[in-house]
């Protein structure tokens, strides 16, 4: 069977395939072509290249050598660098980018705290980077805006000090919803001092006392886990703590509602947390307490 494709062009030697999917991997692609060499997609573009919890430009971003400046490419944030390190660019689906360290460097100065903790923390546990090596590019790419390199060290030393890594697949799927959505990074395998001793939660977010537990079936679904299961709960409860609880199921099959009830009650808490104290006039006493 002889399939038709029909091409497109995109610039002026450079046609797609209109039936092959999907359309903003063959877009960028044919930019990239029409940049030239030494041409590699950057910043918030080079993010969604490597997967990263980070919104895309209105606009690809694209770095090219200081040499070719004159070049415009229409809808196109054209970048100009005169140094390029070799480490600092690879091929990641076809596509020129900046390598990830460099990419997370670059993204520190166009996003805030939260968009580039959750950037981070997911490229440390998918192992994109690691912490050494992450580190190493802030030292040695000393051109760059040090406002950018000194956001990555502080966030980086933040999530070193606070998170723990998960320990299972499970969690590591929970952990990869987390951090495309707009919550902040949790704490993982976050210790709570209780009447019964420590108790280990799954993710935290400590200042609102909120737990989250993701129940595997084959590690809580007997009944006396389930009994020790409410255990750990209720005495969480009587110290001031909210522990939402989600099945595999949940994860694997519904994970937009998991995001969405957990920003629900975490937004909650932070509104409570943050409302002003009503102020009560101490000499009145109420009808029949005196």
């Amino acid at each position: 069977m002889i399939v038709r494709k029909v091409l497109e062009r995109h610039y002026v030697g450079i046609y797609r395939f209109t039936a092959d999917p999907p359309r903003e991997r063959t877009d960028l692609m044919a930019t990239m072509l029409r940049a030239g060499r030494g041409a590699v997609a950057t910043s918030r573009t080079a993010a969604t290249v490597w997967d990263l919890p980070v919104d895309p430009p209105e606009r690809p971003q694209i770095l090219i050598p200081r040499s070719r400046r004159g070049l415009s490419i229409t809808g196109v944030e054209l970048r100009t660098t005169t140094r390029a390190d070799r480490e600092d660019a690879t091929v990641h689906n076809g596509i020129p980018v900046t390598s990830p360290c460099r990419t997370l460097i670059d993204v520190a100065r166009e996003v805030d705290d939260a968009v580039l903790s959750r950037a981070i923390a997911s490229a440390l546990r998918t192992g994109l980077v690691t912490a050494a090596r992450l580190r190493h590019r802030c030292e040695s790419l000393n051109f760059l805006s040090a406002r950018g390199r000194g956001r990555v060290e502080r966030l980086l030393n933040a999530l070193e000090n606070s998170s723990r890594p998960t320990e299972s697949a499970l969690e590591e799927t929970f952990a990869r919803l987390i951090d495309h959505s707009r919550l902040p990074s949790p704490t993982y395998q976050y210790s709570v001092l209780t009447n019964d001793g420590w108790l280990r939660l799954d993710a935290a977010y400590p200042d609102m006392r909120l737990g989250i537990e993701i129940d595997g079936f084959a590690w809580h679904s007997s009944p006396d886990q389930l009994d020790r299961d409410r255990h750990r709960s209720n005495t969480l409860a009587a110290i001031g703590w909210t522990i939402l609880h989600f099945t595999s199921h949940d994860v694997q099959d519904r994970p937009d509602d998991v995001v969405a009830e957990i920003e629900k009650l975490y937004y909650a808490l932070r509104t409570c947390r943050e409302a002003p104290v009503s102020r009560i006039n101490p000499s009145f006493v109420p009808n029949g307490a005196a």
